[in-house]
């Protein structure tokens, strides 16, 4: 028959952990239970102090940040819908041509059309034909004319004259057409 051992570590420590056991449950559940003195006065303290006048203020700014800032997001996701809505409108329904304005003021046009010098020079005498000839390759879509100003890196150019101006604006009256101004002055 087998015996048991007369001094076993187990018979000590296992009524100990169960004894802790009950002890660290009570000590969690201690906060819950209320005091003798303080269920006999019916007044407890509350855990919750109400908000000072200051606090209530903050905490209403703050309030209406997070208002504010979820409006700017919304805001911001609608911009980026709508960004992309006008583009797909625009690329279904513009036939863009880019101009460039040279060194000397003079309209250029590249024309891919062209086996060599396919920068091609719009003036007055040309112009009615380019205008007619790129509102055919159109094809019913708007025809957009971008014109872009001269780019250097020193200082401002001196072309286009004020003259020179008016005169693209007159030779495109009856078409879309824009500037891209690398400058601005205010």
């Amino acid at each position: 028959m087998i015996q048991l051992p007369k001094r076993s570590v187990t018979r000590f420590f296992i009524p100990l952990i169960d004894v802790l056991t009950l002890l660290f449950c009570i000590f969690l559940l201690m906060p819950m239970v209320k005091s003798g003195s303080e269920a006999a006065t019916g007044n407890p303290e509350p855990a919750i102090t109400p908000f000072t006048a200051e606090e209530r203020q903050e905490l209403e700014q703050l309030r209406q940040e997070k208002r504010a800032w979820m409006e700017w997001n919304r805001l911001q996701e609608e911009l980026k819908l709508l960004s992309a809505k006008v583009r797909e409108a625009l690329e279904q329904g513009m036939f863009l041509r880019v101009l460039e304005i040279g060194e000397e003021g003079k309209l250029f046009f590249y024309d891919p059309g062209r086996e060599k010098d396919r920068r091609a020079e719009i003036n007055k005498d040309n112009v009615g034909a380019f205008l007619e000839t790129q509102k055919r390759q159109a094809r019913g879509k708007e025809l957009y004319l971008l014109i872009l100003y001269p780019r250097r890196a020193d200082g401002f150019p001196g072309f286009p004259l004020q003259e020179q101006r008016e005169q693209y604006d007159g030779w495109f009256q009856d078409v879309a057409h824009g500037y891209d101004i690398p400058y601005r002055v205010p």
